[in-house]
């Protein structure tokens, strides 16, 4: 039986796994209490199967609310990276590998034609793996868009079309196997354990069942890539693929991004990264600051160190900018660092 004192000394606790580079907000605050319970719970079941809690989310600067509903119940908000060790999995984090692909263009569409030739690749049926591909981009914030590269050769081609989608396809159960959405799949349902905590039970893929579905969702994101690129090549003539990242799926790394990017240091060292401000909107470039002495300042560098030690946070959590995040501003890039601007030309 736990005490009231120490269920809150426990959610307290949770508090201390959280990383915010920049001041919260004032709706943050609520957010960041959730994110605590939520914490809390998993600390709770990491103590349960006797490993040291250490559960964290790292922010990518500001918090929005999760537009899944069961990761918002579940305590988790949309902004940030989630890292912890057990052999479970949470059911309602909904990893389908949404994210970015920002591919180059040595010149802009058409615009006589480019209409009818985005409207007839959506209107056609496109497979892919064997999977028919359900074009989203009038849900989520998917959306396709062309820009002008400032300055022109730091890409090395004068334009570029930053896609953003998922992979929508694997959300539900079908012919080709399990769905991601656990919750709503009669795959998983027989599968999902309730376990009890302090401050209400969570659902969760457990060992085998855990490792499957964390295959599964990384099967899905390397799709979402695939299609991604399928698109690119549909829309436009010649694109060159210069980085895709997710931002809401599994993390290379270990652990969930919801709603940020977190490059892989080695992998994506010198990856530009789009950060987006709003349809139709000016658009940015940036990468992580290097933590080292002539990066970061000393202040930020104490507060990555509480918690990037363990998960690996230090240069890899960054905005991607939809759902409210902020633009370049004081506060917001003290830790990345801004090299070139798209400028919005059109899109869809």
């Amino acid at each position: 039986m736990v005490t009231a004192n120490e269920r809150w000394r426990r959610w307290g606790s949770g508090f201390k796994h959280i990383y915010l580079p920049a001041r919260p907000s004032v709706r943050e605050i609520p957010l960041l209490a959730r994110l605590a319970r939520g914490l809390a719970r998993i600390h709770w079941l990491q103590e349960r199967e006797g490993i040291e809690p250490d559960a964290a989310f790292v922010s990518a600067g500001r918090l929005t609310v999760s537009r899944h509903q069961s990761a918002s119940l579940l305590g988790f908000p949309y902004g940030g990276r989630l890292s912890y060790t057990g052999d479970f999995v949470p059911i309602g984090l909904k990893p389908t590998g949404c994210g970015f692909l920002v591919a180059g263009l040595d010149q802009l569409p058409d615009p006589a034609r480019w209409p009818d030739r985005c409207r007839d690749t959506l209107a056609e049926t496109t497979r892919l793996d064997g999977r028919e591909i359900e074009w989203d981009l009038s849900r989520g914030r998917h959306f396709v868009q062309v820009y002008r590269v400032q300055p022109q050769e730091l890409l090395g081609r004068p334009f570029a079309a930053v896609i953003h989608c998922s992979g929508a396809e694997w959300r539900m159960d079908g012919p080709e196997g399990p769905g991601l959405y656990a919750g709503q799949s009669a795959y998983w349902r027989n599968r999902i354990r309730k376990r009890d905590t302090p401050w209400g039970p969570v659902s969760v893929l457990e060992g085998a069942d855990g490792r499957e579905y964390l295959a599964l969702a990384g099967q899905a994101a390397r799709f979402a890539q695939k299609r991604r690129e399928c698109l690119a090549r549909l829309l436009f003539d010649d694109p060159a693929f210069l980085f895709d990242q997710i931002h809401h799926g599994l993390d290379p790394a270990g652990g969930f991004v919801l709603g940020c990017h977190a490059p892989d240091p080695k992998a994506d060292a010198n990856a530009w990264l789009p950060l987006m401000t709003g349809p139709g909107r000016t658009a940015y470039l940036i990468r992580p600051l290097d933590p080292g002495p002539n990066g970061l300042t000393s202040g930020m560098r104490q507060r990555w160190g509480r918690v990037g030690k363990k998960t690996g946070a230090i240069g890899r959590v960054l905005p991607h900018g939809t759902g409210g995040q902020p633009g370049p501003g004081p506060g917001a890039g003290q830790w990345f660092e801004v090299a070139g601007v798209l400028e919005y030309m059109g899109g869809l």
